[in-house]
């Protein structure tokens, strides 16, 4: 949300236990506040921050240009070598969860197509999984998904690593939804949408952290873009993206006074894994060097976003290859 002194103000208060894990563990900040973590162009909605985390690319309407279909959804940006691609060479299984449709802006032929299981509300659904107090405005409610994604992971016996996305819709404007269930009390207003869903992600961390798997798993949260609710928030309020790094055991000195994007993060997932490189795409590891928000500037980047690319409209092809291995 906001900058402060060590808080999201003016709004630290609604996020408690997320401001907490950040200023306890690793999170990248501008200064000595929280929220170094810059939203630019092609990175500003869901969709396309979950683009620009796993491929260091933005997401551009490039698609639409190019004549926008079935195949097009199906096989998004199937050229571009991502996170998913490489976590699946190294033999991780790879499974995202989320409460809506996944056939939404295209997302299940994203993930799919960088070898990511989805785990979306119409798989539940087949699945006859859904029972009880389970809708929230969009679709699953975030409990829910959690709850999901803590059986899985209690039922994990395979020996292969595994990498967990998921993706939470409680606090989606335009007005948030409260678990009244999950967090009694709660009046429906969107800073208690705000609080609720503090309070849903922090006891999956602390679940986490006291499993099996709390001494070599990263647990990486991030928001995907600035919240789009209108009306809430002051007009000069200086506004990053949320980002705390557990686990990851980053250097402190490289982590404070710098400005990084959604495109350094992929490197940032890599290096939480132990495998580190200097360049992923547009991104720059800030572990090691300047990023391109630091070395350009914020418009001379966003400039040259902007700018047409044949490599770019390379990644939305059809990459038979990988077809072949898939077989």
């Amino acid at each position: 949300m906001g900058g402060g002194a060590d808080t999201y103000a003016p709004f630290g208060e609604l996020i408690p236990n997320l401001t907490q894990l950040a200023l306890e563990y690793d999170n990248f900040s501008p200064t000595h506040t929280l929220g170094g973590l810059t939203q630019t162009i092609g990175t500003g909605w869901t969709i396309a921050a979950l683009i620009s985390y796993n491929c260091a690319i933005p997401q551009t309407q490039l698609p639409y240009k190019i004549g926008y279909n079935d195949n097009v959804a199906r096989y998004y940006l199937h050229s571009a070598l991502c996170l998913g691609d490489v976590l699946d060479s190294l033999g991780y299984t790879q499974v995202m969860f989320q409460g809506t449709s996944a056939d939404f802006a295209a997302t299940r032929g994203f993930f799919t197509s960088h070898q990511i299981q989805m785990r979306d509300y119409k798989y539940f659904e087949e699945h006859k999984l859904l029972q009880g107090d389970f809708k929230g405005m969009w679709g699953i409610k975030d409990s829910v998904i959690f709850k999901f994604a803590k059986d899985y992971l209690q039922a994990y016996t395979d020996s292969k690593p595994f990498a967990l996305y998921i993706s939470t819709m409680d606090t989606h404007h335009p007005n948030g939804f409260v678990d009244t269930q999950y967090c009694q009390g709660f009046e429906k207003t969107f800073q208690n949408a705000v609080r609720c869903s503090d309070k849903i992600i922090n006891d999956f961390v602390s679940w986490v952290q006291s499993s099996r798997f709390k001494d070599n798993t990263s647990i990486i949260i991030l928001s995907d873009h600035k919240s789009m609710k209108q009306d809430f928030f002051p007009p000069q309020a200086k506004r990053g993206i949320y980002n705390a790094f557990i686990n990851t055991h980053f250097p402190q000195e490289r982590l404070k006074n710098r400005l990084i994007s959604h495109f350094d993060v992929t490197l940032l997932f890599l290096e939480s894994i132990g495998i580190s490189i200097e360049k992923f795409g547009l991104g720059r590891n800030p572990l090691h060097s300047q990023t391109l928000l630091e070395s350009l500037g914020e418009q001379n980047l966003a400039n040259g976003l902007k700018a047409p690319s044949k490599i770019y409209e390379g990644f939305w092809n059809l990459n038979k290859t990988k077809l072949k291995e898939k077989k």
